[in-house]
């Protein structure tokens, strides 16, 4: 992450695409155009839209397919949680 950024934003300068691509790369410090490929990847699979401020949403189709590996990992934490507590003896 940019030292200079602490969230998300849109580059007005680069505009549409870019413009998403380019505030997400500056504050993950992943580079723009992995961010601009793996959102179009995103797109094309119907999981997120852009609305006409530039906001990116994920869609309900997402939440859909998403949903058994979102499950999975509460599942894997709470095992974990669990662990941790015997671990320490709690």
């Amino acid at each position: 992450m940019s030292a200079s950024r602490t969230k998300f934003y849109l580059d007005k300068q680069n505009a549409k695409w870019l413009g998403v691509c380019a505030g997400i790369a500056d504050y993950t410090g992943i580079p723009r155009e992995t961010v601009r490929r793996k959102l179009l990847l995103l797109e094309e699979k119907g999981w997120i839209t852009k609305g006409a401020d530039g906001a990116l949403q994920a869609t309900n189709k997402a939440r859909r397919e998403l949903e058994p590996l979102t499950l999975a990992s509460i599942r894997y934490l709470e095992q974990l949680f669990k662990l941790f507590q015997t671990l320490l003896g709690r």
